[in-house]
């Protein structure tokens, strides 16, 4: 299998601090990591909201087609995820998430990942568990 995908998810970060367009960049690292990757410069949310977005963002639907539109419902168990696509092509997924309530397993995110984490860690340590994983399974 080709090289590996990393998905970088950030909810609620200014675009002035990420170097796009401002004059203080306050994410060096976010900043060439998306200067050696792909990038685009249109975005559109699926939602105002964490939930409903990132379920949009992992099943590839809107929120209406998969479900998790309030603070209880989970999404569409009918609906593939993007990691239960990559599980049956035969990619390892993980995925680590930083203490968000919205994003838990009992409203479906974790479906499909071989290792899903929700934590609440410094960054610091955050960083260096995502890059371990992606160390182990760099084949």
């Amino acid at each position: 299998m080709p090289g590996q995908i990393l998905l970088v998810s950030v909810d609620t970060l200014r675009a002035d601090a990420i170097g796009c367009g401002g004059e203080h960049r306050l994410t060096p690292n976010l900043d060439r990591l998306a200067a050696e990757g792909e990038s685009w410069a249109r975005h559109y949310a699926a939602s105002h909201w964490t939930k409903p977005s990132h379920a949009s963002l992992l099943t590839g639907y809107p929120a209406l087609v998969h479900g998790a539109l309030d603070r209880d419902s989970p999404t569409a168990p009918a609906l593939l995820t993007v990691a239960e696509r990559f599980t049956r092509a035969g990619w390892a997924t993980g995925a680590l998430v930083y203490d968000c309530g919205w994003l838990t397993p009992k409203h479906g995110f974790a479906r499909g990942f071989d290792d899903y984490r929700v934590r609440r860690w410094r960054i610091d340590k955050q960083v260096r568990a995502a890059v371990n994983w992606l160390t182990q399974h760099s084949g």
